[in-house]
């Protein structure tokens, strides 16, 4: 790819403006912000003074339309903006779930947030971003908002509940939506961004998904930030960042920087119980910046991921997840069966061969194996809703198109008796299939069925 003195002087006006809004008054500040020959600068100031966008005055230089803010302006308050920004993450942890290992969800903390954001409102040579997307990193869109009341933010999230935990916050600035990569953008927000930040998951075909609806995300000279997993993540950890770090070029991104063991998550639950150390913050991650260079591509139709699909259903704090499985018979009773070494999942790897075996997933960490997780997800939202067995079961019978059997009522209620105990983290709380049914009354539906 080349680029035309046309392409190169538009790039050299972008770095103008920005460092005018920096602060950077003269030609000698200029030069220092960008890097580039007084000349060109000296040129490109000409020009724009002609096209009314800078103004002369003596040896010194202003935009005609000062936007607000500018990157001085917010600098100058950013003590009291990153106080608004910690204030807001902390109600939108309060109203998050327990964080679910299929979902990927590692969060931030808040020093990696404010390192992100910092990156994120000051990455270098372009005006201020006046629309910021979020792809996969619910935190920072809600900290950036939150901080930069003056910006919009999009923030997509494959996780509902964690959106409606965005929504909730009621930050008039923010756009939030489920949205998964594997499928097509929403129309509306190709191309809008002027800077996007995506945290993947750390696989290689995560990577190219995310930085795929990324470049569909931005406009022009847009920047992008996102986070790599660092060499020693686990085997070939470091020629899967050389995988990934290919892609930039690819897809129109040039690699402007890269900054190692900068952003620190904190250790989810699931993940603490599993480690010989009790630090609540440990894993880092390097940040890594690109710019968009040239035309961006047109956005692609869906995309493949080798990953399982799971439904997912909010029971208080409690993420569950059970394996849609499309060839199973809507009749399918419910089962769930305890797996040969029980419930606690020993592993967080997408490369456990243990994941296979499980289909339904708590982010409490406990998996089982299951079957029917049609009427499976109706107990689970009936657990959620407080919903009387009787009704759970007469939701089963809508789905079926008929009236249940008795030994089928009897399965809903012991998969029901399951879920409960299941729910209150009762280590082995599945009942071994040969007595699933022995303890369990028949059912008066008529009432409500005692716990």
């Amino acid at each position: 790819m080349t680029e035309t003195v046309d392409e190169f002087y538009g790039r050299v006006r972008t770095a103008t403006v920005a460092a005018l809004e920096h602060g950077a008054t003269t030609i000698e500040a200029i030069v220092d912000f960008t890097s580039v020959l007084p000349t060109e600068i000296r040129a490109v100031l000409d020009q724009m003074e002609s096209d009314h966008i800078v103004v002369r005055r003596s040896n010194s230089y202003q935009l005609a339309d000062q936007r607000q803010p500018t990157y001085a302006s917010i600098r100058a308050t950013w003590v009291e903006r990153r106080a608004a920004g910690a204030a807001a993450l902390d109600a939108f942890r309060a109203r998050l779930h327990l964080p679910h290992c299929l979902d990927y969800e590692w969060w931030f903390a808040l020093d990696g947030i404010e390192a992100v954001a910092e990156t994120v409102f000051y990455h270098g040579r372009q005006p201020l971003s006046m629309t910021v997307a979020c792809l996969g990193a619910p935190s920072v869109a809600v900290y950036l908002a939150a901080a930069i009341p003056e910006i919009h933010v999009i923030a997509l999230d494959r996780s509902t509940p964690t959106i409606d935990a965005i929504t909730a916050c009621a930050l008039g600035n923010v756009d939030a939506r489920t949205y998964d990569v594997r499928h097509r953008l929403p129309p509306d927000v190709v191309g809008v961004a002027q800077t996007v930040f995506c945290d993947p998951p750390w696989y290689v075909d995560y990577y190219h998904a995310f930085l795929t609806r990324c470049t569909e995300l931005m406009g022009a000279e847009s920047v992008l930030v996102t986070i790599l997993f660092p060499p020693l993540t686990r085997p070939n950890a470091q020629f899967e960042r050389d995988e990934i770090l290919r892609i930039l070029p690819d897809l129109g991104l040039h690699l402007e920087a890269l900054h190692p063991l900068s952003v620190l998550y904190d250790t989810p639950p699931f993940e603490a119980a599993l480690l010989p150390i009790r630090r609540s913050a440990w894993r880092c991650g390097d940040l890594v910046v690109a710019r968009l260079v040239g035309v961006r591509s047109p956005p692609q139709g869906p995309l493949t991921l080798d990953d399982a699909e799971w439904e997912t259903v909010l029971v208080g704090r409690i993420k569950v997840m059970l394996r849609i499985r499309a060839d199973e018979d809507v009749a399918t009773m419910p089962v769930i069966r305890t797996l040969p070494d029980g419930p606690a999942i020993g592993s967080v790897s997408r490369r456990s061969e243990a994941r296979n075996l499980i289909d339904l997933w708590t982010s409490t960490h406990l998996g089982y194996g299951a079957s029917g997780w049609r009427i499976l997800r109706l107990i689970l939202e009936g657990i959620a809703a407080g919903a009387t067995i009787a009704s759970i079961t007469s939701a089963a019978s809508q789905l079926l198109e008929r009236e249940l059997r008795q030994d089928e009522r009897e399965a809903v209620a012991v998969a029901y008796r399951e879920f409960l105990s299941i729910l209150s983290n009762a280590p082995n709380a599945a009942t071994p299939p040969r007595d699933r049914h022995a303890a369990v009354p028949h059912l008066d539906l008529a009432g409500k069925q005692d716990d």
